[in-house]
């Protein structure tokens, strides 16, 4: 009987023509929700999430779990991630994601995050919030070895990228590679400490 978690499209409420540096890819970070035209039950192993910005369930799964109080938006740091730590918690008992396309809601976004260095930063940050999600259980040295590896030369090759847009005038590329790095660099960082990489947040947006 409560064994679904409903939700549907997510339509960014303002002119995204006006934004021309704003990789369609990096959508998603403002909350932009879009898995098609049909019903259907959404597939965390593609990465197929609904949002709780149009989300709606019994509130009986909220006896099975709660939204993780150490995730979200805190401080400078902008990479959310309890709501995909809340829809991960609800798929291992058994209760899925139904993507109800009808179902819209027009999503606001505050005019101070329409800027390149917030995005930035959200990257960054959301690449920390990755590591909680995504590697919450202890892992041997091998792993964590081979993990940082990847991150780091995923970084190193996404910011080589970057640079070589400044011979351009694909502003949208430069954003979508330097933000890309900026995640791995994240995540890299985080890996170590957690504390660093909020610090380096903080001092990045520090006036």
């Amino acid at each position: 009987e409560n064994s679904y978690l409903f939700g549907g499209k997510i339509i960014l409420d303002f002119d995204l023509s006006q934004l021309p540096w704003l990789p369609p890819k990096f959508y998603k970070y403002f909350a932009q929700v879009d898995h098609g035209e049909d019903i259907k039950i959404l597939d965390l192993h593609k990465e197929e999430y609904i949002l709780t910005s149009n989300m709606f369930f019994k509130k009986a799964a909220l006896k099975e779990t709660l939204f993780q109080e150490d995730l979200g938006h805190k401080g400078y740091m902008e990479g959310g991630g309890e709501d995909t730590r809340f829809v991960q918690d609800l798929d291992k008992i058994g209760i899925m994601q139904v993507y109800i396309p009808k179902a819209i809601v027009k999503h606001s976004v505050a005019l101070e995050r329409l800027r390149p260095h917030w995005l930035l930063t959200r990257l960054f940050s959301t690449g920390v919030t990755q590591v909680s999600i995504i590697s919450p259980e202890p892992r041997s040295f091998s792993l964590y070895f081979k993990e940082q590896i990847y991150n780091f030369r995923t970084a190193v090759m996404f910011l080589i990228r970057g640079l070589l847009c400044h011979w351009s005038n694909k502003e949208s590329e430069k954003i979508y590679n330097y933000g890309n790095a900026l995640l791995y660099l994240g995540r890299f960082v985080a890996n170590i400490n957690v504390k660093w990489a909020e610090t380096l947040t903080t001092l990045a947006n520090f006036k």
